[in-house]
């Protein structure tokens, strides 16, 4: 009815007859497991709302709007069936079955006290998580309750039927919190321990890859976990695990080491290499000296460098075989992965050994002149090292790669004398001399070097001395008699 400004303060307003006859319908009350029928008002992110016309909008869970893959089932405007699952604080529905009647909790209870596993279906991901449901419930599965392995991607799950054990129930709240994970652990326990009481030390036993890392692969021997190092993953070089396993896969290992089984040391060294044949038991049919051969460089050492021919097998290529010339380090020569090319010196397949050598295929340089090299010469150098018997010496005043041995008698020092103590690595040096035998080998003596230094000295000092006159000088009293000796001896006195 409308006013205005005529109309009486004292007027009555006239009774309405459609508000009196009840034609304006109060909200809709309801009660926990009623099935109620409304329409979607609004879908959020983690909750959507349905007016069914009661005192305010129901709410439910968005995650039970999705199908199996995940995609929304509804869109608003929608209509939509479901159960009053809370009525006192708010209006919560759910879409479990309930014809009017409360949802029977009581598998859930035994459940729960008991610690019976119950099958439940992941419906979709929620947040932190995934959304199964146990017996027409909804459940949450915390994304690390559910494998004992790391899940990157729970959206995967989705549709999978698993064995879930109850962690918390709340009936009134319908908070229901399940765990996968705490199954596959008492399983894992149980089956480790019937592992561990047949495992030993050169069994071949099955497994599967759990989890790789640079240094190697952990493997599940059935509850039981090894490591199988990089190195024994292959004869062959493997530079990253990942090369040859993948996770997941079901694979044949040798147990080669068991150190604290039980205890909280365990460690179960496993080996895939173990299984592979020896290709050194047929190195001979494949390769023989003289062969020039290709190859990696694998790894340098001090004393030379090696070289893998195939699978498994490496060559040698000593210091002395890098080149013609002097090579001080391996480095010098060749670099870690270098493709290099080789002659086959010597093959023992007995020791694992083959030697090569680069210099074999290289031009030979022009041959040096011949150092002259003469006994009596006297020549200085460095002690190169030091033996019961004498020193060897360096003598790159003579040649590049010359060197003598000086015998412990020609040292000088005296029989007991520590000559590694007197003569260091790398002092110095100066010697004789004193034999050249028909190899060009060269004997040296310090004493004999300490002799001729000596007499040349007197030498010297004695040409630097005055000159004597020829006539010795007389004594006065001498002098003076001297004509009356020359009297009596001419007969005259």
């Amino acid at each position: 009815m409308m006013f205005n400004d005529d109309t009486p303060e004292t007027q009555e307003i006239p009774p309405d007859p459609e508000f009196e006859a009840g034609s304006i319908e109060s909200p809709r009350e309801v009660a926990a497991g009623e099935r109620v029928t409304g329409t979607v008002v609004r879908i959020g992110e983690m909750t959507s709302f349905v007016d069914f016309g009661g005192r305010s909008e129901g709410s439910i869970e968005t995650a039970e709007l999705r199908g199996e893959d995940g995609t929304l089932t509804v869109k608003e405007g929608d209509k939509l069936e479901a159960t009053v699952s809370q009525a006192a604080e708010g209006i919560t529905l759910t879409l479990g079955k309930g014809k009017g009647t409360p949802v029977d909790h009581s598998l859930i209870d035994a459940a729960f006290q008991n610690e019976t596993p119950l099958e439940g279906s992941i419906k979709a991901v929620n947040k932190g998580g995934v959304v199964v449901d146990i017996a027409g419930i909804r459940a949450f599965c915390p994304v690390a309750q559910l494998d004992i392995a790391y899940v990157s991607d729970p959206s995967a799950w989705v549709g999978r039927q698993l064995m879930f054990r109850i962690t918390q129930w709340d009936a009134e709240k319908k908070n229901l919190v399940v765990s996968r994970r705490a199954l596959l652990a008492e399983e894992r326990e149980k089956k480790g321990g019937e592992t561990r009481g047949r495992l030993a030390t050169g069994q071949d036993v099955e497994g599967v890859v759990r989890r790789l890392a640079a240094f190697g692969a952990f493997i599940d021997l059935g509850g039981v976990e090894g490591l199988a190092h990089v190195s024994e993953l292959s004869r062959a070089r493997v530079a990253n695990p990942s090369d040859v396993l993948k996770e997941g896969q079901a694979v044949t290992v040798r147990v080669i080491k068991i150190e604290d089984l039980g205890g909280a040391k365990e460690r179960i060294s496993l080996s895939l290499k173990a299984l592979e044949s020896d290709p050194w038991s047929s190195v001979a049919n494949e390769f023989h000296e003289g062969d020039v051969v290709e190859g990696n460089v694998v790894r340098l050492a001090d004393f030379g460098a090696f070289v893998e021919l195939a699978p498994g097998i490496d060559g040698l290529i000593h210091l002395t075989e890098l080149g013609h010339g002097s090579v001080a380090h391996p480095r010098d020569a060749v670099t870690t992965g270098d493709r290099v090319t080789a002659r086959v010196l010597r093959i023992e397949p007995d020791r694992k050994r083959i030697s090569l050598s680069l210099k074999a295929l290289m031009p030979a340089p022009p041959p040096e002149p011949m150092p002259e090299i003469n006994v009596g010469q006297s020549v200085e150098g460095t002690v190169a090292s030091v033996k019961n018997y004498g020193i060897f010496v360096n003598l790159p005043s003579i040649g590049p790669r010359v060197s003598g041995l000086v015998p412990r008698i020609e040292t000088g020092e005296s029989r007991g004398a520590d000559l590694a103590k007197r003569f260091p690595v790398g002092s110095p040096i100066k010697a004789e001399i004193i034999q050249v035998d028909e190899q060009g080998r060269i004997k040296l003596s310090m004493a004999a070097h300490t002799s001729s230094n000596e007499r040349r000295d007197l030498e010297d000092f004695k040409r630097s001395q005055p000159q004597r006159s020829e006539q010795p000088n007389m004594n006065p009293l001498a002098e003076l008699l001297r004509p009356l000796k020359e009297k009596m001896e001419s007969g005259q006195g």
